[in-house]
């Protein structure tokens, strides 16, 4: 995926990612952006009590991420990870990990 604000389009200046995840429940969901070295330098979505019906009731959301680290600035040109973090709630914490992450395909922002 490509974040392109190299040109006068404004179609492509945002990642945006489609999900759905199959917990019923989860405690806190949080959408990282992740810089080259694995450093977290925005969490476009952090939300708790986050269940699977939110949204249209399809258990389908969309999430984006605009580019920017945490300080409003301009991130670098380069590649990054879009991570998603899931808290799950009331887990059996012997059978099942309390926490799960996937990262998105790489995201490359073109200046």
């Amino acid at each position: 995926m490509t974040v392109g604000l190299s040109n006068e389009a404004t179609t492509d200046d945002t990642a945006r990612l489609m999900l759905s995840h199959g917990f019923p429940l989860l405690e806190r969901m949080r959408v990282q952006a992740l810089d080259f070295r694995g450093r977290v330098i925005a969490e476009p979505y952090d939300a708790s009590w986050v269940s699977r019906h939110d949204g249209a009731g399809t258990g389908v959301e969309f999430y984006s991420w605009d580019a920017k680290p945490a300080d409003g600035s301009p991130a670098p040109a380069g590649t990054y990870t879009l991570r998603f973090v899931f808290d799950k709630a009331g887990g059996d914490r012997d059978h099942a990990a309390p926490r799960e992450v996937w990262n998105a395909p790489a995201v490359t922002v073109v200046r």
